[in-house]
């Protein structure tokens, strides 16, 4: 068994970056599409748009 742990690292590391980019793209797709986003994923879920979800 590998005991370097290098390999895995690697790959959270680049999954994090991977998400990153994706969320700004979703972020900045929905900003365009007049969503009006905020940062809170929680909102958009609601249905409630802008403002506090619960």
């Amino acid at each position: 068994m590998n005991s370097s742990g290098a390999p895995l690292i690697l790959v959270f590391v680049l999954a994090y970056f991977l998400g990153q980019r994706t969320g700004g793209k979703l972020y900045q797709r929905a900003y365009e599409s007049g969503l009006n986003p905020g940062r809170n994923v929680f909102v958009l879920w609601s249905g409630r748009g802008e403002g506090e979800a619960i």
